[in-house]
């Protein structure tokens, strides 16, 4: 059994495939066959700049490395010596900060969200009525903000 695993592993190693696009043949593929990549593809992949080495993440709070224990009145204690926020953050962003330090890591928060929702709107690349649904007004708040 472990043996059959092994060759369907094997077998779905990709494979580069030297017929032209335009070639009709039809091939049955099943679960297992490696998935074909074209040469005409490939080449072009080759034509393309690199992707740029910079992470986008939206976060509620630009300090989402630093969580302030609250008081018993639910208020941030200023006071207190933040602490690491909780493992999803310490797991993901941070994580690949310290493993990508060629990497820029951008970090956008609800203001400059709504910000950006905003400069959309006044593109024409959203409605209006998109924008207030997003970003909220002075009768409806955000939907991301309730």
């Amino acid at each position: 059994d472990s043996n059959k695993q092994k060759q369907r592993q094997r077998k779905k190693s990709i494979v580069i495939e030297d017929r032209d696009e335009d070639d009709n043949e039809d091939h049955d593929e099943d679960d297992n066959e490696a998935p074909m990549i074209r040469q005409r593809y490939l080449q072009h992949l080759r034509t393309l700049s690199p992707l740029p080495h910079h992470l986008h993440v939206l976060f509620p709070d630009k300090n989402y490395r630093e969580q302030r224990p609250t008081s018993s009145h639910g208020t941030s204690r200023e006071s207190s010596p933040p602490v690491v926020v909780v493992p999803f953050v310490r797991h993901t962003i941070v994580r690949f900060a310290e493993r990508n330090p060629t990497w820029n890591v951008t970090v956008y928060d609800d203001d400059d969200m709504d910000e950006i929702i905003g400069m959309g709107a006044k593109d024409g690349l959203i409605s209006m009525e998109e924008k207030w649904i997003l970003v909220g007004n002075e009768t409806s708040p955000a939907s991301h903000r309730k």
